[in-house]
Parts: C-alpha cells; structure tokens; sequence
C-alpha cells in the first residue's frame, strides 16, 4: 500500500520507467553487457559469501543452524550474528533487486505478486537448502520451468492427436486435449509450482544439489557403495536435535 500511495520514487499505481544501467560512466546497452554485468556479480557475490562461510562469522551461522543451544554454550551471541547474517542477506537481495529493476525496466507495485514468492521460495527448496551450488541449479529449474509449460500446451495436444490418428484410438486425442485445455487454465502454473515443492520436500529435502551429491558419491565408490547412503534423508526439527 505504501508504494501503491508513494507517487515521488515508485511512481504510485502507474509505476514507474527504468534507464538502463551506468557503470563508472560506461551505459550498459545492449543484453550482452548486461548480462556480463550480471554475471560478474553472480560470481562475486558467490566467492563473497563462501568466503565469509569459512570465516569465524560464517561457522558460527552454521553453529547456529544446527542448534542455538550448542552454538551458544561455545560463546556464540546468537543476536549479533543473527543480525549480520539478516543484513547481510538483505543487502545480496537489495542487490539482486538492482539488477531485477533494470533488467524488466519497469516497475510496478504489482509485478510482485504471490506467484513471484513462491518462485522464489521454489528456487531456494529445489536447488538444495543451505548450498551454494543449489542457487545456481534453482535458479535454472525455475527460469526454465514456465517456458517448458508453454511448449507443453501446444505440444501434448499436438502429439498425441498425431498418435491417435495413427493408431485410430480417438480417446488418446481427447486425454491430449483435455490435458492441453489443463494447462491453458489461469494460475496453472502456480499450482505446479507448489505441487513441484510439496514433492521436492517429501521426496528429496536436499534439493537438486543433495541428488547430485549422492550421484558422484554413487560413481565414486561404485561398486563398492551402500545401500543406505543413498536413503532419503530425514529432516530433523530443531526440538529433535536436542534430543
């Protein structure tokens, strides 16, 4: 509501237009040199952050983690760090909304709807919680998630018409179709959305990265791996970690 009544920066309900960006006086034009722009951020804040993991700030986040009452019997002040780690997130996001801004050039206050939330909740689950390498593979899943629905509505209808014409069983063109006409519904994509990270949380808690891991650990000790290592992993609350 505020950026809704805020006329002077937002530009209220109409929103406002965006320049493209201005590096040390050099106009990045053109999508290519945005996108190194972008690229050469991605990898800074990267090394940035797995930097400041293996620091002493960034093992005691992971004390923290893992269990508040153990990081703080070993001298960690559970407030400052949980301050540091809050505005130091906040500025990687206000960062990342920088890029975001120029990069549709146009804001408004509904461009940030429910559907962008649990997108971005998305990125996070599926690449892996807690990795570095889980950001990078969400972030892919979920900028080519909505073009692959796209192609599947015109596709599946397609296919499978040309398989019932060739097989002279008409029910396969009407599953097709009414599977066409499914995801043609408005706000589809937000229930597969959801449906991809209900299952992601039951089937594999780790996300895209802690599959990978247990695949190169499969190779890596094949054949002489065990069977339990490749389990599904069970999430522990944080009242069970105590006991």
């Amino acid at each position: 509501e505020v950026f809704t009544s805020w006329e002077a920066v937002p530009g209220g309900v109409s929103g406002r237009a965006l320049d493209t960006p201005v590096i040390v006086g050099v106009r990045l034009a053109d999508e290519a040199s945005f996108y190194s722009l972008c690229a050469a951020v991605l990898a800074g804040t990267l090394l940035l952050t797995r930097t400041l993991l293996r620091s002493p700030p960034g093992r005691a986040w992971v004390a923290i983690r893992d269990s508040e009452i153990a990081a703080q019997s070993m001298g960690v002040q559970l407030p400052l760090y949980k301050s540091f780690a809050f505005g130091y997130s906040a500025a990687l996001m206000g960062l990342a909304g920088a890029l975001f801004a120029h990069k549709i050039a146009y804001l408004a206050p509904d461009i940030f709807s429910i559907l962008f939330s649990i997108q971005l909740l998305l990125l996070v689950i599926v690449g892996g919680l807690g990795s570095l390498h889980g950001v990078v593979f969400g972030a892919i899943f979920v900028a080519l998630l909505p073009p692959i629905i796209a192609i599947l509505r015109d596709s599946i209808p397609a296919t499978m018409a040309s398989v019932a014409s060739a097989t002279g069983v008409g029910v396969i063109g009407t599953i097709g179709r009414g599977i066409g006409g499914f995801l043609k519904m408005p706000g589809v994509e937000a229930g597969i959305f959801g449906l991809i990270l209900v299952l992601v949380i039951l089937v594999e808690p780790a996300g895209m990265y802690g599959r990978w891991v247990k695949i190169r650990l499969f190779f890596s000790t094949f054949p002489m791996y065990k069977r339990d290592s490749f389990k599904r992993q069970k999430s522990y609350m944080r009242s069970e970690r105590l006991r």
